[in-house]
């Protein structure tokens, strides 16, 4: 008596569902204080580690850096938009002076 091949119970499905990727999510840099030049910059996440960690990439440059999770968000449905930038106060008072001038 040779021993029996196994029927497919149907597990290589869910194997292959959870192998597949994740559909794209466009994210955009939403802080100054770590990296300020690419404040309002899309990104998307690559990977999420544990104490609130994530691995993001940028899009125009393909930088990735390991960082928070608070320092992005999601970009609205649609056509991603960059938040609007603000300017501080400080830089609100140069340009000012140079303008006078």
């Amino acid at each position: 008596m040779g021993v029996q091949p196994r029927k497919p119970t149907g597990g290589n499905l869910l194997r292959e569902a959870v192998a597949a990727p994740p559909p794209e999510r466009l994210y955009f840099w939403r802080v100054r204080t770590r990296l300020p030049e690419r404040f309002g910059t899309a990104c998307r996440v690559l990977a999420r580690g544990a104490l609130n960690s994530a691995l993001v990439q940028f899009l125009d440059d393909g930088l990735t850096v390991i960082t928070s999770r608070n320092f992005f968000r999601r970009a609205p449905p649609g056509e991603p938009k960059a938040p609007r930038a603000r300017t501080s106060a400080r830089e609100q008072i140069v340009t000012k002076g140079r303008n006078d001038e």
